[in-house]
C-alpha cells in the first residue's frame, strides 16, 4: 500500500483506483474550461461551443437519471425527496441547454446524448448503496449550487451569437 503525506504530516493510505479516478475526473473537468469563464467562451468557435453544449446535455441527463435511480432503494423519505428534486433540477438544466442549442439553430432531431452509453462517473456512482455515500456523491457531483447555476446560465448567455454581456 502506498502512502502520501497529508495534513500535519499524517500518512494517508492511497488507493490507485481512487487516484486514477480523481485524475480522470480532473482531466475531464479541465477539458471543460470553456464553461468556467464567460469571457473565454466568447473566443470559442461555434462547433466547439455546440460540442460542449451537447456534452452538457449528456451530463445533465446522466445526473437526472442517477438521482432517479437512487430513489426506490433509498429508505429515508426526506432523502428520496431530495433525490427527486435533484432529478428535476437536472432535467430543467437539460431543457435550458436544449432550448439554447435550438435557439442557436442546432437541429437536435435524432440527437441522443445517451447513445454512446453512460460515462465512467455514472457507472461508478450508480453502485453506491448507502444513503451516506449517495448523498456525498450527489453533493460532490452537483458541485456548489450557486457556482453551477452561474456557470450554466453564464455559459448559455455567452454562447449566444455576439455574446450577451
Amino acid at each position: 500500500m502506498q502512502v502520501r503525506q497529508g495534513l500535519k504530516n499524517s500518512r494517508i493510505p492511497t488507493n490507485p483506483f481512487v487516484e486514477n479516478l480523481q485524475e480522470y475526473v480532473n482531466d475531464k473537468l479541465g477539458s471543460l474550461d470553456l464553461l468556467k469563464d464567460a469571457e473565454d467562451q466568447l473566443t470559442a468557435d461555434r462547433p466547439e461551443v455546440i460540442r460542449r453544449l451537447k456534452l452538457a446535455l449528456k451530463n445533465e441527463l446522466e445526473a437526472a437519471e442517477l438521482a432517479a435511480l437512487w430513489i426506490p432503494s433509498t429508505p429515508e423519505v426526506d432523502v428520496k425527496l431530495a433525490f427527486a428534486r435533484q432529478a428535476g433540477d437536472e432535467a430543467r438544466h437539460y431543457h435550458l441547454i436544449q432550448d439554447h442549442l435550438e435557439g442557436l439553430g442546432v437541429d437536435l432531431n435524432g440527437f441522443n446524448p445517451a447513445a454512446d452509453g453512460y460515462g465512467p462517473m455514472f457507472n461508478l456512482l450508480q453502485g453506491m448503496n448507502s444513503t451516506i455515500a449517495r448523498s456525498g456523491c450527489a453533493l460532490y457531483s452537483r458541485g456548489p449550487r450557486p457556482e453551477k447555476e452561474r456557470t450554466v446560465h453564464g455559459f448559455l448567455r455567452a454562447s449566444r451569437p455576439g455574446g450577451d454581456r
